[in-house]
């Protein structure tokens, strides 16, 4: 019984501790909502269930801001402090073409773009898929792909 009243209880932040737990696990990528309730010690049976009811909790939901907030705010590289930085990179090369050393200048925006990997800074990409008739005409075939070309 005292074990039941220890999961029950409420933290400061008005959560049990496995919604706590849920709540971190949740901002770890892929940001997984089933696999976040497994890791915070829900039952695999009912995760996805328990996931989904989760999310849509409110003050769910308000913890996740405050702890996505929390960490935006702890990350060193920002996207302001990227963009300023490929200014200065930009600037330079005009104010000094000169001075620069460009292996320098390449690594440096190959580094930002790098980051902006990593923190899913660009669009997926774009996959497209044609079925064609194995026995089109050729004429046929080339209106298709000059239709269906220019909106890709």
């Amino acid at each position: 019984m005292e074990k039941d009243n220890l999961k029950m209880s409420k933290l400061p932040n008005g959560l049990t501790i496995k919604q706590t737990k849920f709540c971190q696990n949740y901002l770890i990528p892929p940001h997984n909502a089933t696999q976040a309730a497994i890791s915070a010690g829900y039952s695999p049976h009912i995760a996805k269930t328990i996931g989904h009811r989760l999310k849509a909790n409110p003050k769910i939901q308000e913890y996740l801001k405050s702890l996505q907030s929390d960490l935006e705010s702890r990350m060193t590289v920002s996207y302001e402090w990227k963009l300023n930085k490929l200014k200065e990179i930009v600037e330079a090369f005009i104010e000094n073409k000169e001075n620069l050393i460009s292996s320098k200048v390449n690594s440096a925006i190959q580094a930002i773009a790098e980051m902006n990997k990593m923190q899913g800074h660009y669009s997926p990409e774009k996959h497209v898929n044609v079925n064609i008739k194995t026995d089109p005409d050729l004429q046929q075939l080339e209106s298709l792909i000059n239709q269906h070309g220019k909106e890709y």
